[in-house]
């Protein structure tokens, strides 16, 4: 981030740095006559690291196990492995190993939204994550193979849908909807 001090006539050619700029991650604003310059990419990287820091402190260790499984196959260019790694890291959040259940769980007890095949909410996201995975990690056929791109994405997805369900159960837990 860096900041300086402006004059309040540089406020419409902050405007236009603005729009240009915000293509390539990058905002500029200005407030109290001070100009400040902020990369929302090192914004992201930030909430990452922050996520997976809760993660290692607060998923089921098991979870854990298998992110990192899917981390150090991503490393190796284990592209399937990773998909796989993480349909399962999905999988440990359950009692039954049966995510699609789960999700139906806790969809009933309305720790996360339910919506339609048009209008998703966090029902269909999260079992579309899971089916991600599944179909192209762990049961790979057809024309769609795993592929790099495909597994950084899908550890991204996978890692960002355990983060919610963990925090959605702990609010739950914290209002005495589940234990």
């Amino acid at each position: 981030m860096i900041e300086t001090k402006i004059s309040p006539q540089d406020t419409e050619t902050i405007s236009d740095l603005s729009r240009i700029f915000a293509p390539y991650g990058i905002t500029i604003s200005a407030s109290d006559n001070n100009l400040t310059l902020q990369s929302t990419l090192m914004i992201s990287q930030k909430l990452l690291e922050e996520e997976r820091y809760w993660l290692e402190e607060n998923a089921p260790e098991k979870t854990i196990t298998h992110l990192r499984q899917a981390h150090e196959k991503l490393g190796r260019g284990e592209w399937a492995e990773t998909l796989s790694a993480c349909r399962n890291a999905l999988e440990s959040l359950t009692k039954s190993g049966s995510f699609t259940g789960f999700i139906n769980e806790l969809v009933e007890k309305e720790i996360i939204a339910k919506g339609e095949e048009q209008r998703m909410k966090d029902a269909e996201l999260l079992k579309t994550i899971y089916g991600f995975c599944s179909t192209i990690g762990s049961h790979a056929a057809g024309q769609v193979l795993a592929n790099e791109q495909r597994a950084r994405m899908g550890l991204l997805i996978t890692e960002a849908a355990i983060y919610f369900l963990c925090r959605q159960m702990e609010e739950a837990r914290s209002k005495g909807i589940c234990r």
